[in-house]
């Protein structure tokens, strides 16, 4: 297959959704429960930057690390919230089963937020006439807040396959990221 899926800009657009920047740290929405009552030391304005690596097991590939854009992030949640964010479908892909997208919740204690359980996330991506359909389980996560910076790492992993012109090739690795926020 002449389309390596490591080289495809869409698909790795979409496996952010994997990738949601360990408690944000990206222009996806958020969603809280409750007030701010109770000031959460993740509250405030980022700007965050960082770098997800890609590592392709099938087909075997050379791992591919790209530095993320500069993105900002606001929160302002209650100390103990979770936090989740949700990737929405785009032009050219969807997310989600029926297409309505995909979230991620942090559950905070504190300074610090762990990924909670999250169900997977079905994507498919359609450039040209090469399809790739995928779904990303989200592994580990953690984020930590020390004064005006927040430090952010998450991995998760991809399975499923890219089609073209009736060929079909297998997919499956990792996808770990890091993000460092200031306010």
């Amino acid at each position: 297959m002449d389309a390596l899926p490591s080289r495809s800009a869409a698909f790795r657009s979409a496996v952010l959704v994997g990738f949601l920047a360990a408690v944000g740290c990206s222009s996806n929405s958020f969603t809280t429960d409750g007030g701010v009552d109770a000031a959460s030391p993740f509250n405030g304005s980022w700007s965050c930057s960082g770098s997800t690596t890609y590592t392709f097991t099938t087909p075997k590939s050379s791992p591919l690390t790209e530095t993320d854009p500069t993105t900002s992030l606001v929160l302002a949640i209650t100390n103990g919230q979770p936090v989740t964010f949700t990737t929405l479908s785009g032009t050219y892909d969807k997310v989600g089963t029926d297409g309505g997208g995909c979230s991620v919740t942090y559950d905070t204690s504190g300074t610090t937020a762990s990924l909670a359980s999250n169900p997977p996330c079905p994507v498919t991506i359609t450039v040209g006439a090469t399809v790739y359909t995928f779904e990303i389980s989200y592994l580990t996560g953690s984020a930590t807040v020390s004064g005006k910076t927040l430090t952010a790492t998450q991995a998760d992993s991809f399975t499923g396959t890219v089609t073209k012109g009736g060929a079909s090739e297998q997919l499956a690795g990792t996808i770990t990221g890091s993000k460092t926020c200031t306010r």
